[in-house]
């Protein structure tokens, strides 16, 4: 469709974030450390992957990789 993905992101989390202070009663604190929970244990998985790509692209660098 040639639409850009990244505005309707940006206003499906504003909503989740609104209901959830408005409707379910959530405290913004609340919000923001559950965004810190997940963020930190997302990171630690994308730590994981970048560390296997700086690897391997070392091997295809040096030739033991084809």
């Amino acid at each position: 469709m040639g639409l850009d993905p990244h505005i309707p992101l940006i206003w499906s989390i504003a909503l989740v974030g609104l209901l959830g202070r408005f409707v379910w009663g959530y405290t913004w604190e609340d919000l923001y450390e559950g965004i810190e929970r997940s963020l930190a244990m997302g990171l630690q998985a994308i730590l994981i992957l970048f560390t296997i790509y700086g690897v391997v692209s070392t091997w295809v660098a040096a030739g033991t990789i084809p």
